[in-house]
């Protein structure tokens, strides 16, 4: 619990599954911080302190946190992060500024109260999965036959994803998402993502920005990914 009169709050989740003989097996861990905020006017906010029914429930179910640090994770085994040093030698990096800038791709978005929650502001997870669309359309269109051809074998896996918003969006404002490249390995690449709303004589106002990681990996028997070199029919075209 953080911020303006303790407004503000730091998420930590612990993605598992269970298997057949019971063991619990860690597959992602995500962190999420929100905070409350009044709506004054369209995309525009401010910090208001956490309402008291709030606090107490916190208090009550015993929910603040008593330690700086996370819980941990207890009988969960630690998780194997999948960073840039696995999956081999950089092939190729683009500025994400400048002549060296590399933008493949982009979609518009007419948003509307479909992608709106009980603030009225376009909901954050819509964020994810435009992310998400994008990057299967920019793959897609590199080799449509690989692309639907992947499998646990050979897949496009992501391992790191990430949103960080800057102000927000309103229902019916239109958001454009660009994608870039950003860092090519011989065995995954970086991705970078820009989401801007779309005002009056197309001026972009700028609303967030992501990062997205992808290796291109088979899944072994204990179902860790294991990276290999990315087939030549997608980086061919992705080093262009």
């Amino acid at each position: 619990i953080l911020g303006y009169k303790d407004s503000s709050l730091k998420l930590k989740f612990e993605w598992c599954k269970f298997t057949s003989d019971g063991t619990v097996v860690p597959v992602a861990f995500s962190d999420h911080q929100l905070s409350w905020i009044k709506v004054v006017g369209h995309g525009v906010v401010e910090a208001v302190e956490c309402p008291p029914f709030f606090a107490e429930f916190l208090r009550e179910n015993e929910l603040v946190p008593k330690r700086a640090k996370a819980k941990e994770a207890g009988d969960i085994p630690p998780a194997e992060d999948l960073t840039s040093q696995d999956l081999g030698a950089l092939v190729k990096e683009y500025d994400l500024i400048g002549k060296n800038k590399s933008t493949v791709t982009e979609i518009t978005i007419d948003t509307s109260m479909q992608h709106s929650n009980l603030a009225q502001n376009i909901y954050f997870s819509n964020y994810f999965a435009w992310q998400g669309h994008l990057i299967d359309k920019y793959i897609f269109g590199l080799d449509p036959q690989l692309y639907m051809s992947m499998s646990p074998k050979s897949q496009f896996a992501t391992t790191r994803c990430l949103v960080t918003h800057l102000r927000e969006a309103m229902p019916f404002d239109r958001i454009t998402i660009t994608l870039q490249l950003h860092r090519i390995w011989q065995q995954g690449m970086d991705l970078y993502l820009e989401y801007f709303k779309m005002a009056p004589q197309d001026e972009k106002i700028k609303l967030a920005f992501g990062r997205h990681t992808l290796a291109w990996a088979s899944i072994d028997e204990t179902d860790k990914y294991v990276p290999q070199d990315i087939p030549g029919a997608f980086l061919n075209k992705i080093t262009g």
